[in-house]
């Protein structure tokens, strides 16, 4: 097998948005350092086959404010010598511009990027890491994840997981047909989240006032809140429990619940139809609060050249501690807590005096330390407080062992998604994956597609 490499650059300046149609390989898209657009493509051959010429498959233009990138399918020009496992696409595109991104059966990912983006995915994976800007995702047969992403998110999902991490924005929408919603360490003010057949699970970062929706047709929906939240919930089931270990005032209210924490500032509706309701609380939130201010925190550091940055600095290290000074509160132990209380003074006297800023590595090496020995001390008394929940038979510290467990084991498989161009329809699962066939069949009885497309797609999901 050889790999033919082929490069391509484009001064996009002027432009505002650009369009891109994959179906080539598996494709990654991140940010150049220019106004330019860098395309680099990797095919893989078998040694036999002669140079590839990308007549007819690769195709670049510009008009007006607008680009558009085409990138056709190999397998007839290549005779099936093609091999799609070994052959990727990776392009870098200025920052600020407006991306919209089309794939068809393959994998696509989005790391770094700070635009506005529209992904549409037919049948395999979506993935972003990193990015900064509105999003709006659709995928038909396929899982879809983030991780670490910021701005307004709109995702509609047919038949597949979703699940994000660390995501935040003033919205969010997320609708759901067949698959888990499973989100952790969310901070919206304005979010819905409706899905069909699956789990909805959500754990919410503080937020002083909002508004949250959640409807589910037939699964279970789990609700974990910080504890100084002041909310209104009401919870209804039809055919299920509901069930809640938060400390707030109840009331029932016939097949309604209504839950209500202080001030009441943050809105929840939560509704199924067959599926239970669980309510709850995790001291984790408070550390993934943490973990966020840290993370300012260093950053800050990173950047900071002047006095003015030391006031900044030293905002963001109160913020911090108030922070830390949450956690600390809540543990009961007299050695943990004495332990998070010498962290605090270590992480203050650190930042103490103003020259700090002329010893940055230092300093930073020195909260590396520090960070590492709270989180060892809250990783026991968070332990302790998720035993006793087990003991209890609440279970909600538990989020990754008991809920959603077909999914996480999903994720944890997908290593080679990306290094291999792997069908990831095949670790999907079967009932998804029927449901695409049936819906497939249905679009060719329908006359919707030809035999041809048909048979295409249903390669795509692995079914002859």
């Amino acid at each position: 097998m050889k790999i033919t490499t082929h490069k391509f650059d484009y001064d996009v300046t002027n432009i505002e948005k650009i369009s891109i149609n994959n179906e080539m390989a598996p494709l990654s898209i991140s940010n150049s350092e220019d106004s330019k657009i860098y395309i680099e493509l990797e095919i893989a051959l078998p040694d036999h086959e002669s140079n590839l010429s990308l007549d007819g498959s690769f195709t670049f233009g510009m008009e007006d404010s607008k680009a558009k990138l085409e990138l056709e399918s190999l397998t007839e020009i290549t005779g099936g010598a093609f091999k799609l496992n070994q052959s990727q696409v990776r392009i870098l595109i200025p920052q600020g511009m407006e991306l919209k991104v089309d794939a068809e059966n393959l994998p696509l990912r989005l790391l770094g990027l700070h635009n506005e983006i529209s992904a549409d995915n037919e049948n395999a994976a979506i993935i972003l890491d990193s990015c900064v800007g509105d999003l709006k995702l659709e995928n038909e047969n396929g899982p879809i994840k983030l991780t670490n992403c910021k701005g307004n998110i709109t995702i509609d999902q047919e038949n597949g997981p979703i699940m994000a991490e660390e995501i935040s924005g003033d919205k969010l929408r997320v609708s759901s047909e067949n698959g888990a919603v499973k989100m952790r360490l969310a901070q919206f003010t304005d979010l819905s989240i409706e899905n069909e057949n699956g789990l909805i699970y959500y754990e919410s970062m503080p937020i002083d006032s909002g508004s949250m929706h959640f409807r589910n047709e037939n699964g279970k929906v789990v609700l974990v809140l910080p504890e100084e939240m002041e909310y209104a919930i009401e919870a209804e089931s039809e055919l299920g429990r509901v069930r809640s270990s938060l400390k707030a005032e109840h009331q029932g209210l016939g097949s309604k619940h209504l839950f209500t924490n202080g001030e009441q500032k943050v809105k929840i509706e939560v509704k199924t139809e067959n599926g239970s309701i669980r309510l709850g609380s995790d001291p984790s939130i408070n550390l993934g609060v943490f973990k966020l201010k840290l993370d300012d925190l260093r950053e800050a550091i990173k950047n900071a050249t002047s006095l003015e940055d030391n006031e900044k600095v030293q905002q963001i290290l109160q913020k911090t501690v108030e922070s830390l000074n949450t956690i600390k509160d809540k543990v009961n132990e007299a050695k943990i807590k004495e332990s998070i209380q010498k962290n605090i003074a270590s992480l203050k006297e650190t930042l103490s005096e103003v020259n700090w800023i002329e010893t940055k590595d230092k300093v930073l090496s020195s909260i590396e330390k520090i960070s590492t020995d709270i989180n060892s001390n809250l990783r026991k008394f968070l332990e302790k407080v998720r035993q006793s929940d087990r003991d209890s038979g609440l279970n909600l510290g538990k989020r990754f062992d008991d809920l959603g467990d077909q999914i996480q084991n999903l994720w944890s498989r997908r290593s080679t998604w990306f290094g291999s161009g792997s069908d990831v329809e095949d670790e999907l699962p079967r009932d998804v994956s029927e449901q695409s066939r049936r819906k497939i069949l249905e679009m060719l009885e329908n006359g919707k597609i030809s035999a041809d497309e048909a048979e295409r797609l249903l390669r795509a999901i692995g079914k002859e």
